[in-house]
């Protein structure tokens, strides 16, 4: 009887294999299990069927890992998204098989709203050396101004034109608007203190060069017209050409940038000495780890020997939303003081950094 026992749990276990098999041989071979009358015998051809199916599943789970791969690749032309990549290489699409086309809206410079900003020296008295554009507001008296206002920045990009004349050079389209608003100023309405409005043409032109142990990954040629759309005597404005190189390593990126400003007639010059405080140029470094993102910006001008310093820092709060602060030295925090000396913090959220 026990033998009888044993032999119906084998003969289940057959069955329960049989599921697995799918070749005529297997369908053979358990028949003929089956076929024999003695049960030692029976049982002895099971038990070879399944020492035979285990090393057929061996050998299978082994040589998987090794072919999956390719095979998928090659039969069904799997390609890999890409992912990561370098800022400036995300940013400029710099990367073979990154460029996708014209006139998609791609970020440019951080947007950001700062919900407050303030300053230990608000300008109350704007000024300018060109005939006409005096400080002063209409009663010949101060604005009153908060010094703690709000700021925001908006700034895109597209590409406009790729791969001009067969080359690996692209034009992009770049538009950034700033405003200090006083949103807290109640006696004044708040009032919108001052926007600018830049938009810029820019060729790019990847380069893939080791520089000093970083890597030169790009060079920009732009030209810049910046203003703050104002009748007189608020109206300042200038036109730049510059050329900006950007370099990388690992998670860190610096960007410099020589501009030379475009002349103007001294009848139309908002603002003739504007290049002793912007300055000849900035140099930008960006930093990122994990989600945060730490930058900071220099600008200095070699005849007026003034210029600007910011630092900002993106942390994460919830997405693509981030927390931003912010901080800026010396003059130039936005065209209409470009020639006033301030000190400022401000903290809001930010929707895209560098």
């Amino acid at each position: 009887m026990a033998v009888s026992l044993k032999a119906i749990l084998f003969s289940l276990f057959a069955l329960a294999s049989c599921a697995c098999l799918n070749s005529a041989q297997a369908q053979g071979t358990l028949r003929e299990c089956a076929a024999l009358r003695a049960d030692s015998e029976r049982l002895a051809c099971y038990d070879s069927l399944a020492k035979s199916l285990d090393a057929t599943d061996t050998q299978a789970s082994q040589r998987q890992p090794e072919t999956q791969p390719e095979d998928l690749i090659a039969r069904h032309e799997i390609s890999r998204p890409m992912t990561g990549g370098s800022l400036l290489g995300r940013a400029w699409q710099l990367d073979p098989g990154s460029k996708t086309g014209t006139f998609a809206i791609a970020s440019y410079r951080p947007m950001y709203v700062l919900l407050a900003q303030h300053t230990n020296a608000i300008n109350t008295m704007p000024s300018s050396p060109a005939p006409g554009r005096s400080a002063m507001s209409p009663t010949n008296s101060p604005t009153n101004y908060d010094a703690t206002e709000a700021k925001f920045q908006i700034s895109a990009k597209t590409k406009a034109w790729q791969n001009i004349v067969g080359s690996d050079v692209d034009l992009w389209l770049a538009y950034t608007q700033q405003s200090n608003w006083q949103l807290y100023n109640s006696s004044g309405s708040a009032p919108f203190r001052n926007t600018d409005y830049e938009p810029e043409l820019i060729l790019t032109l990847p380069i893939n060069r080791d520089l000093l142990g970083m890597s030169w990954r790009m060079v920009n040629f732009g030209f810049s017209h910046q203003s703050n759309g104002r009748a007189n005597p608020l109206s300042r404005s200038w036109n730049r050409l510059y050329a900006r190189v950007g370099v990388e390593r690992g998670n860190f990126t610096l960007m410099a940038r020589p501009w030379w400003r475009v002349l103007e007639a001294s009848s139309r010059d908002d603002n003739p000495d504007i290049g002793k405080y912007m300055g000849n140029g900035d140099v930008l470094t960006v930093y990122r780890t994990g989600e945060h993102v730490v930058s900071a910006l220099a600008r200095y001008s070699f005849s007026g020997h003034r210029g600007g310093f910011e630092a900002d820092w993106a942390f994460p709060i919830s997405g693509p939303l981030k927390g931003y602060v912010r901080t800026f030295n010396g003059y130039g925090e936005n065209l209409i003081d470009y020639n006033h000396r301030q000190t400022t913090l401000g903290i809001g959220v930010a929707i895209s950094t560098w």
